[in-house]
């Protein structure tokens, strides 16, 4: 699709409210960088844009919206650190694998607490089926997000198949882990 000059201002307005009203109780310091972003975001998907479902102003304000609590979450996960996306089954697989040094808040666990974490992790994981073993494989290493786009699946999808394997863990005395 091709933009005019008048659509490409209309744009620009557009997306300059937006940021504005998404924007207005945070600081402003980076907002032109927000409107170049979510300009270039939604001229990238205007080929995608399709007018017998909605119109261009429609589209148009969906894109920016998306694009726009997606930049808010991605600045919401920077200052925390990106501890979001490393749940508690993550932590878990850290230390049955022994990667990283296995800090807790109250500090590190000594060698025979881990040693001991591990076996009851692996026993822990030998009751599973296989495909929840799988799963537990991949969140040793990788975030839940990373696991969720390497199966092509949301989320929320990897959490339901977590649930089973939380009861599993929950029923063994391993509970205290999970949070």
């Amino acid at each position: 699709m091709r933009v005019t000059e008048e659509q490409a201002k209309e744009l620009l307005e557009l997306v300059r409210y937006k940021v504005w009203a998404f924007t207005r109780s945070r600081p402003a310091a980076d907002s032109e960088d927000v409107v170049q972003e979510l300009v270039t975001r939604v001229l990238e998907q205007l080929p995608q844009f399709d007018e017998t479902r909605a119109t261009l102003r429609t589209y148009q304000n969906r894109l920016i919206e998306r694009a726009l609590i997606d930049h808010l979450r991605r600045e919401e996960a920077a200052k925390r650190g990106r501890r979001s996306t490393r749940r508690a089954a993550h932590r878990l697989g850290e230390l049955a694998d022994g990667q990283g040094d296995c800090r807790r808040r109250n500090g590190s666990r000594s060698q025979i607490e881990r040693c001991d974490l591990e076996m009851d992790l692996e026993s822990a994981t030998a009751v599973l089926e296989p495909e929840q073993q799988q799963l537990c494989n991949q969140i040793k290493r990788k975030p839940i997000t990373e696991v969720a786009d390497d199966e092509g699946v949301v989320r929320g999808t990897i959490y339901r198949r977590l649930r089973p394997i939380r009861e599993v863990f929950d029923s063994l005395g391993l509970a205290k882990y999970l949070d």
